[in-house]
């Protein structure tokens, strides 16, 4: 599935990625506005700085993306993400 996420927050992207990065994934900084994510079934970029850029493939159960989601409810920041089973047909969306 592709992955495309806006996210909007105050904090420095460094401390977004560690957040937002699951313990099982590698999170490598590429430069001062850009990370990659990469685990097993996951390859996602993170790019930008305030208004936050997140693209890329997962390839995990949908419920393992709901948990992943889920607990970026106790961070301060808000979100769009869209899963796309291709370029056309939306899978899920969340959005806080």
């Amino acid at each position: 599935m592709k992955l495309f996420a806006t996210v909007y927050t105050a904090m420095p992207l460094e401390e977004l990625v560690q957040s937002i990065c699951s313990a099982q994934w590698s999170c490598e900084k590429i430069s001062d506005t850009e990370y990659s994510l990469q685990g097993d079934g996951v390859q996602l970029t993170v790019e930008g700085g305030g208004d936050v850029l997140m693209f890329g493939e997962v390839k995990l159960e949908l419920s393992e993306i709901d948990l992943w989601v889920a607990g970026f409810a106790k961070l301060s920041m808000s979100y769009n993400i869209d899963l796309h089973a291709d370029e056309a047909r939306l899978i899920r969306r969340y959005q806080q």
